[in-house]
């Protein structure tokens, strides 16, 4: 019984080493293993970063490669096309702020463009009755005067007051040398004050605008 006792004793006392030897190898297989999928994975992340780097490169070298390729006929048609879609534009609506005299100075030297002017002038004569549901008035504006007309079709005329500054917005008639006004009322104080400054900037426009039309 001693005997086998002793038997017991050395096989449990050399089995730890063997045990120990094995686990040893086995946890440094796992940490070599980890480190071989960690650099692997490092080395996919950087390929596929290059690989969605490269494209990017590659396009912009292409688009720098165009650009280049354009030919300056092409730049110098794009820019001439401009001055076209400006001609384009000629008929757009554009509401003037002027004098009686500018006023017509304006519609004589732009027939073709189609212009409401704002004119700010002192009524100098009563309102009168006119076929049409038409009413006709005067308007001054130092020493021009303006005959005016406005239909009342879908609203009437405000009363008017002579001798008072209104602000009229309408057509000039050349040929009939009248005013057909679309809107009629009293001009404000504020209104009054900054006419003038309207008017300057309407001319300075409107002088590059029939330049520009009769470059082309």
């Amino acid at each position: 019984m001693s005997l086998g006792a002793q038997q017991q004793k050395q096989l449990r006392i050399s089995e730890p080493p063997n045990l120990s030897h094995q686990r040893e190898t086995e946890v440094l297989r796992q940490t070599h293993s980890s480190k071989i999928s960690s650099s692997t994975m490092r080395s996919l992340n950087k390929n596929s970063a290059l690989q969605g780097f490269k494209p990017n490169f590659q396009q912009n070298q292409f688009k720098k490669k165009m650009s280049n390729d354009i030919p300056a006929e092409s730049t110098v048609k794009d820019a001439s096309l401009y001055p076209l879609k400006f001609k384009e534009k000629d008929n757009s609506l554009r509401i003037i702020s002027a004098v009686i005299e500018s006023m017509k100075y304006w519609r004589e030297h732009a027939q073709k463009t189609v212009l409401l002017f704002e004119i700010l002038a002192v009524l100098d004569s009563a309102v009168t009755h006119g076929p049409h549901y038409s009413k006709t008035f005067l308007m001054r504006d130092g020493k021009n005067t303006l005959p005016c007309v406005f239909y009342e079709i879908d609203r009437e005329l405000p009363r008017l007051i002579r001798g008072r500054v209104h602000r009229c917005v309408g057509n000039y008639d050349q040929k009939n040398n009248i005013f057909k006004c679309v809107s009629v009322r009293p001009a404000s104080v504020s209104e009054q004050k900054s006419f003038q400054a309207f008017v300057k900037i309407a001319d300075a426009e409107m002088r590059y605008y029939t330049n520009v039309m009769n470059e082309i």
